[in-house]
């Protein structure tokens, strides 16, 4: 079937600017910090938009609703894409840091989605719950939260070629439902157990303390959690379409290195 449109060019300018609004699709930017020592830095090798490399009409409909993210010097999509800081397998403890990284502040407010890594108490270190949700909570505008669980190996995860990209997604995790709301009960006892309360006054009054309990357990019986205003969603990394020419990033809670 030939899929070619030879009209396009013939549209009506407004209507293929449209067009090319509705064709850019969402994407995980990853976030990964490549050093610690003396201060972390970080990299990302999400690759570019592909309508960026189109023609010279997508390019510029498509940098109208683009954000140019400092020092990575990477593309986001303050709307669409999802800003993804996976546990740092450069260092030993894990997410070291509360801090926001210093070349995300000017954007912050324009950023909606962010997602984390699970890590299980074996690992975990005493830090890294608070500055998890530290890095959540710099966002003032977070609209999705998601926590990427190890719990199934959905789709291909087979390593990529070398000299070949493979993007990363977030899908609904689809391993055995009892495994992912015990992983989330677990991650609300420690936001409890490790974090400020959200209102001393409710923690003296154990009445409300209690119906508080209950109404959380209610949130996240279809597997989200909340704790202070910050909701969590649960979601696995699957690898998705192959790209050419970019060094694949990985992402350390499917265990590469």
């Amino acid at each position: 079937m030939d899929e070619e449109f030879p009209f396009f060019p013939l549209l009506p300018a407004e209507l293929r600017l449209q067009i090319w609004r509705l064709s850019l699709p969402p994407r995980v930017v990853l976030l990964s910090q490549s050093s610690s020592y003396p201060s972390p830095t970080y990299t990302s090798p999400t690759p570019p938009p592909i309508l960026l490399s189109v023609c010279h009409e997508s390019r510029m409909e498509t940098l109208r609703s683009l954000v140019l993210l400092p020092s990575l010097n990477i593309y986001f999509h303050p709307g669409l894409d999802v800003l993804y800081h996976p546990r740092p397998s450069c260092s030993l403890l894990g997410y070291s840091s509360p801090s926001l990284p210093p070349f995300l502040h000017p954007v912050r407010e324009l950023i909606t989605k962010v997602a984390v890594d699970y890590v299980s108490s074996e690992i975990r270190r005493e830090w890294e719950v608070y500055n998890k949700y530290s890095f959540l909570k710099s966002f003032p505008n977070l609209e999705e939260g998601y926590l990427v669980i190890n719990t199934s190996r959905d789709g291909d995860d087979q390593r990529p070629e070398r000299g070949r990209q493979r993007e990363i997604e977030l899908i609904d995790p689809r391993g055995d439902k009892s495994e992912i709301m015990g992983i989330m009960e677990r991650v609300r006892e420690s936001f409890c157990y490790e974090l400020p309360p959200p209102s001393p006054q409710e923690e003296s009054e154990a009445v409300k303390v209690e119906e508080k309990e209950e109404e959380e357990k209610e949130k996240w019986v279809d597997g989200r959690i909340e704790y202070n205003g910050l909701e969590l969603v649960p979601k696995a990394m699957v690898w998705g379409a192959v790209a050419l020419g970019v060094r694949v990033g990985v992402c350390i809670s499917h265990g590469w290195v």
